[in-house]
């Protein structure tokens, strides 16, 4: 019963062995965190002898009793995963070698893939429901609607929905979909790249009004933007409606990034405050900054490091918010990298807008309500001028710029 008899050390794993690599997700970049023990509390404390004791318990009776063998890595991840739970914690979680590589693509903004957006609705197959504009996937004809029946002539209807991603993410340079679709079965065999997530949408709304659509904040968030940015410049733009809604955050350094377009030099964007009274700042380092007039749209599902910088345009500018209230995320989780390449995340610290407002729980009112703005059919309108000058929000939001 090597899992048990091995539990401390399992257990350990995600207490102690935590080495220096820190990445901050939904809000924060990079932190330096000082040496444990913090504050003289050993690196144990977490783990009490009643603990231990009724673990190794359990462990003697499914030693004895248990019918089927155990996996030594199963029972190691599912540990770790009940100490991030045991904290209480909605936001803490425990990634395993296969989920530390998605989380590590959802930072980075990049992925090897098809190109395609899947989703899994109870039993059924998964199916395709967004597929990016010059991926691999559009190339080869996949179509939004499509069910995923085989890959590499795999039934997958039964698999969970990570099983199927894992599955279409090989490492060879293809991959052949069996797919339904409305009544036909057709196989597609599709290249598989590297690709980058398309987070940025925008176009030129009227002869000096731009548009830009900001669905997350990771590490290619910055340089679309920016190529955003130039683009509508080029055609003459002089203010700009920056749509949050749906944003459910990211990279707080990505956040400031942004708003490192808009403000001088030396600007404080957010700060963040640990149990300990630690104050990180975030700070524009940018001395080119475009100086037009921004109004926001938000929803009830912005969240994070999009009212970061919701905050920011406010504190600093006054922009007006269109739409409704955000979601009310004021809090930073730090994931750490554990030795053996897995990862717990948990939170840290709280976020503070630059008047050193906290909006946890509380969210953001709109300077302007909008009945309509939790409608999520606006994503299907970015690309398409005259129906998004229909959308309510941007239709008001249009109107306070020209």
């Amino acid at each position: 019963m090597n899992a048990f008899k091995n539990f401390m050390l399992g257990f350990a794993t995600a207490i102690v062995l935590i080495c220096g690599t820190v990445v901050i997700l939904d809000l924060t970049g990079t932190v330096d965190f000082p040496e444990l023990p913090i504050n003289g509390r050993k690196r144990t404390d977490i783990i009490s002898d009643n603990t231990k004791t009724k673990v190794n318990e359990i462990g003697n009776y499914v030693d004895y009793y248990y019918l089927n063998d155990v996996d030594d890595t199963m029972m190691t991840d599912g540990i770790c995963a009940g100490v991030m739970a045991g904290l209480g914690d909605k936001y803490a979680a425990y990634y395993n070698g296969a989920q530390t590589e998605n989380y590590d693509a959802m930072i980075n903004g990049t992925y090897r893939g098809i190109g395609v957006t899947v989703k899994k609705i109870s039993t059924g197959p998964a199916i395709i429901v967004g597929v990016n504009e010059d991926s691999p996937a559009s190339r080869a004809g996949v179509m939004r609607g499509d069910r995923i029946l085989k890959v590499d002539g795999k039934g997958v209807v039964k698999l969970s929905l990570d099983e199927v991603v894992s599955l279409i993410k090989t490492d060879k340079d293809e991959v052949t979909l069996t797919l339904r679709r409305r009544r036909k079965i057709i196989e597609i065999t599709v290249e598989i790249e590297e690709i980058e997530n398309e987070s940025v949408e925008y176009m030129m709304l009227t002869d000096k009004v731009g548009y830009i659509y900001l669905s997350k904040f990771d590490k290619s968030t910055t340089e679309q933007f920016k190529d955003a940015l130039d683009s509508m410049q080029a055609d003459g733009m002089e203010s700009l409606c920056l749509d949050l809604r749906n944003n459910g955050g990211g990279l707080v350094d990505i956040a400031t990034d942004i708003a490192d377009f808009f403000y001088p030099k030396g600007e404080s964007i957010c700060y963040t405050k640990d149990k300990n009274g630690v104050e990180v700042r975030y700070e524009t380092e940018n001395n080119d900054e475009l100086d037009i007039p921004v109004v926001l749209i938000a929803n009830s599902q912005t969240a994070s490091a999009a009212e970061i910088l919701i905050g920011a345009f406010r504190d600093l500018s006054g922009s007006k918010l269109y739409g409704s209230k955000t979601y009310g995320k004021g809090i930073v989780q730090t994931a750490f990298s554990l030795s053996d390449g897995t990862v717990v995340k948990f939170t840290t610290a709280k976020y503070y807008t630059p008047k050193g407002d906290c909006i946890h729980e509380k969210g953001f009112e709109p300077d302007f309500q909008v009945a309509d703005a939790d409608d999520t059919t606006f994503k299907e309108l970015t690309k398409n001028r005259d129906a998004l000058l229909q959308d309510a929000c941007v239709s008001e939001a249009v109107k306070s710029l020209e």
